[in-house]
């Protein structure tokens, strides 16, 4: 059930999406990985959508309260990790080198917003 979500630093509520987890029979025992296809509410809980750019999907994992301000992208199977304060890349899978860079401009670009929105969100 969602409750109420305070608007975003671009003034409209972030949207919330389930994450999506199942246990992979390769992994040990409890490892959980995400899944192509949603069979389940993860542990992980809420995953804040807090910028839309193109085909990129800027977002939170609830669960990510205790590390420093950061946001997740995705796009399709792809996904990358940006720490916002400053700026830097962290990881990512499926992007390639030009992606990751034109990434890591667009966080820059929208640094403050996606830090207001962190604060927001975890309450900082």
């Amino acid at each position: 059930m969602r409750s109420q979500a305070k608007l975003s630093a671009w003034g409209r509520q972030p949207e919330l999406h389930e994450a999506a987890c199942v246990s992979d029979s390769s992994a040990t025992s409890g490892d959980v990985r995400r899944a192509n296809r949603p069979r389940g509410p993860c542990k992980l809980g809420s995953l804040p959508t807090v910028l839309r750019k193109g085909p990129y999907r800027f977002f939170f994992y609830s669960a990510d309260r205790d590390e420093p301000a950061h946001v997740h992208v995705e796009r399709d199977e792809a996904s990358a990790k940006f720490w916002l304060d400053p700026v830097r890349f962290e990881g990512s899978r499926g992007f390639g080198r030009a992606e990751i860079q034109r990434l890591e401009r667009l966080a820059a670009d929208n640094a403050a917003g996606l830090l207001r929105s962190w604060n927001e969100y975890f309450g900082d």
